[in-house]
């Protein structure tokens, strides 16, 4: 169950997701952890978008929010709410997504939960996006409040996905030198990982971005 999660978090599609969905029942049918209850079928959803079936996750989130919020604990709402977005945005949903991550960072600022902030409004940043050149400036303000939220946390793997997104942005606009030099200081805070999805992509992005000629 914890390797799955790890998994969750780093963004990889774990290949042995049927371990956390055996977790997740053993939960429900042996235990009396109310939490796990509820919240291992939203991270066994959360593997599905990672392995290429978000459809499949917003099905199973949207079928046990109600649960969790009838619950009254105090669950990670912000958290499940990030996983909707995303795949909401994996199938260019655009104002599903949106009203996802909308809803999770009012919930953040009503609990003052601001541990996944960062990455509600990259969500936001990356959906704007995808509705074209006319959301863009919107789509750039997202990602900054994003990359700053996650500074000031000093969450570095935030702070790099917020980054990565930017520097995409950016680089999108023709703005190649302003991108690699936003990414590549912070990359370079890096000494181990380099096997994860996160930085395979940011170093993937930067050899793109290094200077020609």
């Amino acid at each position: 169950m914890i390797l799955g999660t790890v998994h969750i978090f780093r963004g990889e599609p774990w290949a042995d997701s049927g371990a956390l969905a055996t977790a997740a029942q053993l939960a429900r049918d042996e235990h009396e952890f109310t939490m796990f209850k509820r919240l291992m079928p939203c991270f066994h959803a959360a593997l599905l978008t990672l392995q290429g079936h978000p459809r499949d996750a917003i099905s199973a989130i949207t079928g046990h929010l109600p649960a969790i919020n009838a619950s009254g604990g105090h669950f990670p709402l912000t958290l499940i709410l990030s996983f909707l977005a995303y795949a909401h945005l994996r199938l260019g949903e655009t104002d599903e997504g949106l009203a996802a991550a909308d809803e999770g960072l009012r919930i953040a600022a009503r609990n003052a939960e601001s541990f996944n902030a960062a990455e509600l409004h990259r969500l936001r940043g990356e959906l704007l996006r995808l509705q074209g050149p006319s959301a863009s400036a919107d789509a750039e303000s997202e990602f900054r409040v994003a990359l700053e939220v996650a500074h000031t946390q000093e969450a570095r793997a935030l702070t790099l996905r917020a980054a990565v997104s930017l520097a995409r942005l950016w680089d999108s606009h023709g703005d190649r030198m302003r991108a690699h030099d936003l990414l590549a200081p912070i990359y370079h805070w890096f000494t181990e990982g380099f096997e994860t999805t996160d930085l395979r992509e940011a170093r993937a992005l930067l050899d793109e971005l290094e200077p020609r000629g």
